[in-house]
């Protein structure tokens, strides 16, 4: 998730990517009946559908903050979505990026989340409402997680999806079975979308980087009060 992805991530800066009519990708798909909490803890990016950008070592941290229960949509667990990640651009060294979001997480796979990003890297350094839907997880392995980049909300489909692939397990230390597992995983989800893992780009993992590890943003304890929008009905 490097400097052009934290962009494409937060604004949908550099996807152009058209879907097949045959099979486009819902604006707001249901996601998976989940249980949010079990989504708590680390969280390693092992591969992502994002045109134009590329990271190393991205790591996704959830950490539960609360929970609140509603008649439509079940449980809410608010989380602080911390993501951390090296850039290394021509002729520099790693830096390191950290992103601070709070997501409210329901039942249905909704993930509506504030995402604060600051100007030193190209956000706005103002808050940012974004929605996800978590497509599949099983919670001790894999997450896949999909974002529209340009939302039309007058239309009930995506021209510009993202998607990531989340593991439990650290990428390099990944044997080829459990390789194989995820990649036939990640085919069985997401083909019905006209996406499979040859459409996939591999985060970058370099064990010799430093673990990244970057202050908090300020503002993060208000964006943690702050109400969390959420996407429309469909």
């Amino acid at each position: 998730m490097a400097y052009a992805k934290v962009l494409t991530v937060l604004f949908g800066c550099l996807v152009g990517a058209a879907i097949s009519q045959n099979c486009r990708m819902p604006l707001y798909p249901s996601g998976v009946s989940i249980d949010p909490l079990r989504i708590a803890g680390v969280w390693y990016e092992y591969m992502f559908y994002a045109p134009g950008t590329s990271d190393y070592n991205c790591i996704n941290i959830y950490t539960p903050l609360n929970a609140t229960t509603n008649s439509v949509t079940g449980v809410t667990i608010a989380f602080n979505w911390t993501i951390t990640f090296s850039i290394k651009p021509p002729g520099s060294s790693y830096q390191c990026i950290g992103m601070c979001i709070v997501a409210n997480v329901t039942t249905d796979g909704t993930e509506s989340v504030a995402a604060w990003l600051p100007q030193s890297i190209g956000g706005t350094g103002t808050r940012t409402n974004l929605n996800y839907s978590i497509l599949y997880t099983d919670y001790n392995l894999i997450e896949i997680a999909y974002r529209c980049a340009n939302p039309v909300t007058t239309s009930l489909y995506c021209d510009s999806p993202l998607f990531w692939i989340n593991l439990r397990s650290k990428p390099s230390a990944l044997d080829k079975s459990t390789k194989d597992y995820v990649a036939s995983t990640v085919n069985n989800v997401l083909t019905r979308y006209c996406f499979t893992t040859a459409n996939m780009t591999y985060t970058n993992w370099d064990d010799t980087v430093p673990f990244c590890a970057p202050t908090p943003p300020t503002d993060c304890a208000a964006l943690a009060n702050a109400s969390i929008r959420k996407p429309p009905s469909t």
